[in-house]
């Protein structure tokens, strides 16, 4: 009986859903303005999940004299997430996990213009997991913001600041 309580504690499920807004660099191709959606839920004061859905504008760049346009039409992302309190308003995560991404990148020569597009898994290839981390300031019961570091492939990365609603 006297381990019960603490175990109900360790289980305490705190659901979340928020935006999240920055920048993203595309080795070789330079850096872009996205966004993502995320839904997640932490389990006790230790770990959780998310689910983020996101975008990102286009970026124009060069390549051996050829002119490219590259955007992320979609990204989805499934991370496990583990994180530690470091006051009681201030929380601490690493995020682990994989992206699944519709990427389009525009080939432009002089009049004309290729497209191809295609959903790579990400999570499939060699060292193209999802990770990064970040920090959470809960500002009010039901209200934190935070700022973030993540990888997403291998050369994609992104900083971000995030607005979350607690429930």
């Amino acid at each position: 009986l006297l381990a019960l309580p603490s175990v109900a504690s360790a289980t305490d499920i705190k659901p979340y859903a928020g935006v999240g807004l920055g920048g993203y660099t595309f080795k070789g191709a330079g850096t872009s303005f996205g966004g993502f959606g995320q839904f997640g839920a932490d389990i006790g004061d230790y770990f959780g999940a998310e689910l983020r859905l996101g975008t990102s504008s286009t970026t124009s760049y060069t390549s051996g004299g050829v002119n490219f346009d590259l955007n992320v039409d979609y990204g989805f992302s499934y991370l496990g997430k583990l994180q530690a309190p470091i006051s009681e308003s201030v929380h601490a995560y690493a995020l682990l996990g994989g992206t699944t991404a519709q990427v389009t990148n525009k080939i432009k020569t002089p009049g004309l213009v290729f497209a191809s597009s295609g959903t790579n898994t990400l999570v499939t290839k060699k060292n193209s997991f999802t990770f990064g981390g970040g920090l959470d300031f809960k500002i009010q019961d039901s209200l934190s913001i935070g700022a973030e570091y993540m990888r997403y492939y291998k050369d994609v990365s992104g900083f971000s600041a995030n607005l979350k609603f607690l429930f």
